[in-house]
């Protein structure tokens, strides 16, 4: 059975109806700035992170070359008894 009247009547249930919603008015705004509050956070870690890729972008390639090169010039073969030609012989 459907309530078609939910106007109050009487001045009390006016009242009543003004404070109950005066207090849901109260939790919808601290909800509100929670919302806010998370949405900030939010956009907050994404701007790390797009920083700490777009630095990583930047930085890392100079070091993995001069890495490479490195070991690059390091020779395995010159440390080996007898040299190159004694693991080539077999």
């Amino acid at each position: 059975m459907p309530i078609t009247n939910l106007e109050p009547k009487t001045d009390k249930e006016r009242l009543k109806h003004f404070e109950m919603t005066e207090e849901i008015y109260r939790l919808v705004k601290k909800h509100d700035q929670w919302f806010r509050m998370q949405k900030a956070w939010v956009l907050a870690k994404v701007l790390i992170i797009i920083a700490i890729i777009v630095s990583a972008w930047i930085y890392l390639p100079p070091l993995f070359k001069q890495a490479v090169e490195a070991y690059q010039e390091f020779d395995i073969m010159k440390l080996l008894p007898g040299g190159a030609s004694s693991t080539l012989k077999r």
